[in-house]
């Protein structure tokens, strides 16, 4: 039989699209929350995962993102749920991301089924049209910003709404909008702390393989001139060492080579050219 995994945090349309899913003869796995999911997919194989947009800790995009860039779960079909209407702009990046499809809850019966349909009978899914992660994150960051902008506007609403009726069901609304808001400025912090840390992992790569190689060189050139000068130096070159100062200067030579030594065992790319400022 057929197995589709359903992820999303809400329950009551959890419910709803798994019973309708039951009814067309389909056996359902549910699941709240997508590092569950990301769990069960590895553990239960689905042919198929519908998951929820927004939710917490591991949302719809990222969930996908990460079953499509495992070898293992790359052709599971994905659809994405969401409760309003998606822009053009997610729909393009939940291309980008490996999604088969992008549908508003609450589903259409015979929509709903007749796409799963489909769905699970294909040999081949879509590939991630963005593979660079720090490319994904852009792209993701620019999802979260717009929904955020919609949760306040929304928000904006229900409390004018509230103050105009003294709705306690507005006041309500409002609040829970403002949990959603919350979630999604946590994922924003945590997807631009890792571009950041992306973005500056790739600026420094260039600079750690430059300091490499020159700094290398300076610091070999230094100790072996140590080393030379503390030999001529031990040899009486300049006179006879009174024998305190010969063993510290023994020490330093020592020490020298020894360092020398693990320098010129490892590896360093070459310095590229230097070129001559004009």
């Amino acid at each position: 039989m057929t197995k589709i995994l359903i992820v999303d945090d809400n329950g009551a349309s959890r419910l709803l699209i798994a019973n309708q899913l039951v009814e067309g003869g389909y056996q359902v796995l549910e699941s709240g929350d997508g590092l569950e999911a990301l769990q069960m997919v590895a553990r239960e194989r689905p042919d198929l995962v519908m998951t929820e947009v927004l939710m917490p800790r591991v949302d719809g995009f990222t969930l996908c993102r990460q079953l499509k860039t495992d070898p293992v779960t790359a052709s599971i079909p994905v659809i994405l749920l969401a409760r309003n209407h998606p822009t053009r702009e997610d729909e393009a990046f939940a291309l980008t991301v490996g999604a088969e499809h992008y549908l508003v809850k609450p589903v259409a019966n015979d929509i709903l089924l007749a796409l799963v349909g489909r769905l699970t009978l294909r040999s081949k899914v879509l590939p991630l049209a963005v593979q660079n992660e720090s490319d994904y994150l852009r792209g993701y960051l620019a999802r979260l910003r717009q929904q955020i902008r919609d949760r306040t506007t929304e928000i904006e609403r229900a409390e004018q709404q509230s103050e105009q009726t003294h709705s306690e069901v507005a006041q309500a609304r409002a609040e829970w909008l403002k949990g959603e808001r919350e979630e999604l400025n946590r994922q924003l912090r945590r997807a631009k702390s890792r571009l950041d840390e992306l973005q500056s992992q790739s600026l420094m790569s260039p600079m750690r393989l430059r300091f490499n190689a020159d700094v290398m060189s300076d610091i070999r050139g230094l100790l072996t001139m140590i080393v030379r000068s503390s030999d001529l130096l031990l040899r009486g070159a300049h006179g006879a060492l009174p024998e305190p100062q010969a063993e510290r200067l023994l020490v330093i030579r020592e020490s020298s080579r020894r360092v020398l030594d693990i320098l010129n065992a490892i590896e360093v790319p070459a310095a590229a050219p230097r070129q001559l400022e004009e």
